[in-house]
């Protein structure tokens, strides 16, 4: 996956859409959370220097909490654990689906969100930017996904994204 697509949210998921909006497409390493993990796990930057503890602590400022974090020790429990699954996923050559982590999770709810393009390309669709953070700097190259918004000219290709495992 190299493109992002942050436009429609996880209620379109399963929509077929005829209009696909180009000029909101943007490269996944364009993303300031996979930016910040991949010099942290690839470069040894320390967190604290990546910007990303600044990143979150001004979204909380802003909107009181965000993914449930309400405090700067929150964020650096946050990025304790994502070194700790980044350590699990490079070990294991995999990045577990979301049914495994969490009982009665469906269908990756809250997981990585994928739309497929016209051309039957993934592009990520703005959820689980951590997890996508993960799977890349871990080099995984099959990753659990929510399906999202799917445009009708790559419905053909969309069997080729079901369960690979």
């Amino acid at each position: 996956m190299q493109h992002a697509l942050k436009y429609w949210s996880t209620k379109q998921s399963g929509t077929v859409v005829t209009e696909w909006p180009a000029e909101k497409i943007t490269s996944i390493h364009n993303i300031e959370v996979v930016r910040a993990c991949a010099r942290h796990w690839h470069d040894n930057t320390p967190w604290e220097e990546t910007g990303i503890y600044q990143q979150m602590m001004e979204y909380i400022r802003q909107r009181g909490k965000v993914d449930r974090l309400t405090s700067e020790n929150d964020v650096r429990v946050r990025y304790e654990e994502l070194d700790e699954l980044y350590n699990i996923v490079t070990q294991s050559g995999t990045l577990s689906p979301r049914h495994e982590l969490i009982k009665g999770n469906f269908r990756e709810e809250g997981g990585i969100l994928v739309h497929i393009g016209p051309d039957g390309a993934p592009y990520f669709g703005g959820k689980g930017h951590h997890r996508l953070a993960v799977a890349l700097a871990a080099g995984v190259d099959l990753i659990p996904a929510q399906i999202g918004v799917v445009h009708r000219d790559g419905l053909t290709k969309l069997g080729a994204f079901r369960d690979q495992s």
